[in-house]
């Protein structure tokens, strides 16, 4: 499943032919391949306190 608008895009051109070592700097993409990653965020713990009172009865 890909999403639509993803958080960041990384595109790895090629550059060079990897067998005349020619520049493809300047020559159109012929395709495309999309990958997704999808990378939960680290839990973070949640630290509840709890505090109870003493009270004297003044009676």
């Amino acid at each position: 499943m890909l999403v639509d608008y993803p958080d960041q895009v990384i595109v790895h051109t090629v550059e060079h032919s990897q067998h005349c070592r020619t520049s493809l700097a300047d020559a159109p993409s012929l395709a495309l391949e999309r990958r997704q990653v999808i990378d939960l965020p680290a839990k973070r713990a949640l630290v509840i306190e709890h505090q109870s009172q003493s009270k004297w009865c003044p009676f």
